[in-house]
């Protein structure tokens, strides 16, 4: 093949593969879009955190970049206020941080979980958060970030000094250090990049740390045990030890109850799972012909065998005798259908040995004399079709026996 023909269709496959790709990130940002309008409607100037929360999260959920997902925001909107949100789009260029802080602020008043400077504030303030360096900045950023933009130029001087009244004493200690800056008149920088690097830092150290100390516990696991111990002078527990493993055992002893508490819980859902299925494993499957229990009625020879023999048939669905075309019932617990076909057979014999019984002839009712097995043939046929009780026919017999 002609090398410049190879490339030119090595182009054109490159072509349609990036349209591919473009076609696929555009089906799933306007799925995402449609999800967003489904679950909270368009966006209509109140409640924007909780709005941007759920739009980001639709987003992320299909992978639309931060540029389409400023591009659609206008779409997410009510037409009153979409020329408000291009010109913030236009201001604030392809950052999502930017465009959703810029949302915020324009829409700061009409938004129900706005954090104003008093709660965040009394959130400082507040005593014994429990997180880690890592989460607390996250959970500092999250609040400071859902300020009015004049609350953030009010606080932006103070804004290292409030996330170490944050911090608790230890994490304190170990932030200090790394934050002095000579420079400023208190010693402590006033850059927040700086505080975010000391976070990070120590985030690595104490992962560092946890590895370090886990060769140390296996090689102490792996040490030899001695049969008799060395003679050394006893030494008594320190208090910080003593207090170390007082506290290791109350987490062992909470562990065992939250243990027992789930332990409890799994017994009683299994308990009231175990009564729900009584009714179930109490039904027993059994045969619709012959009423046994070690098959079906699809596994039944005998059954089979009867429809070969053209005793039964199905009719709409259901068991029939051929000859009459009446629906058998179930009979469980009595023998079955074929308890049912059994009796009729039975009956029906006795019919056949009455009319083989006679030669004599007989007055048709209409003038006319026809044989006798002619006549209960046609008796025989007038029952199995229902018009005439097999009582009946047997009384006629019994009369015209004692006659002939």
């Amino acid at each position: 093949m002609d090398p410049s023909i190879a490339s030119l269709f090595q182009a054109f496959s490159l072509s349609m593969q990036q349209q591919q790709s473009n076609d696929r990130k555009e089906a799933l940002a306007t799925k995402a879009l449609q999800a967003v309008v489904n679950k909270i409607d368009q966006f209509d100037g109140r409640n924007i955190s909780r709005y941007l929360r759920c739009y980001v999260r639709e987003m992320e959920l299909n992978r639309v970049s931060e540029k389409k997902m400023i591009a659609l925001f206008g779409l997410a909107t009510i037409p009153e206020i979409r020329d408000h949100i291009t010109s913030i789009t236009d201001h604030c260029g392809n950052s999502w941080e930017d465009f959703s802080h810029a949302l915020k602020d324009k829409y700061f008043l009409e938004d129900i979980d706005r954090v104003t400077k008093k709660l965040f504030l009394g959130w400082i303030e507040r005593p014994n958060k429990n997180l880690q360096a890592t989460e607390l900045l996250r959970e500092f950023e999250r609040q400071y970030s859902q300020l009015s933009k004049v609350e953030k130029l009010t606080l932006e001087p103070n804004k290292v000094d409030l996330f170490l009244q944050v911090a608790d004493g230890e994490l304190q200690e170990k932030l200090e250090p790394l934050l002095e800056d000579k420079e400023e008149d208190e010693g402590l920088t006033t850059k927040w990049k700086n505080v975010e690097d000391a976070v990070g830092l120590l985030t690595k150290k104490e992962r560092r740390k946890d590895r370090s100390n886990i060769p140390k516990q296996v090689q102490a696991c792996k040490a030899p045990v001695r049969t008799t111990p060395p003679t050394m002078p006893t030494v008594q527990p320190s208090t910080s030890l003593s207090k170390k493993t007082d506290m290791g055992m109350e987490e062992i002893i909470r562990g065992m109850r939250d243990l027992q508490i789930k332990l409890a819980r799994l017994e009683e859902n299994t308990s009231i799972n175990n009564s729900k299925n009584v009714s179930k494993q109490g039904y027993v499957q059994r045969c619709i012909w012959c009423d046994d229990a070690s098959h079906t009625r699809k596994d039944c020879n005998e059954f089979n065998n009867m429809i070969r023999q053209g005793i039964i048939c199905w009719k709409d669905g259901k068991i029939a005798l051929k000859d009459r075309e009446d629906l058998l019932q179930t009979n469980f617990g009595k023998g079955g259908m074929r308890a049912l076909v059994q009796d009729y057979l039975k009956g029906h014999e006795t019919v056949a040995r009455e009319s083989a019984s006679y030669g004599a002839r007989v007055d048709d009712e209409i003038g006319g004399s026809t044989e006798t097995s002619e006549f209960w043939a046609s008796a025989v046929s007038t029952m199995q079709k229902g018009k005439l009780p097999r009582e009946a026919l047997l009384r006629t017999a019994a009369t015209i026996r004692g006659r002939t």
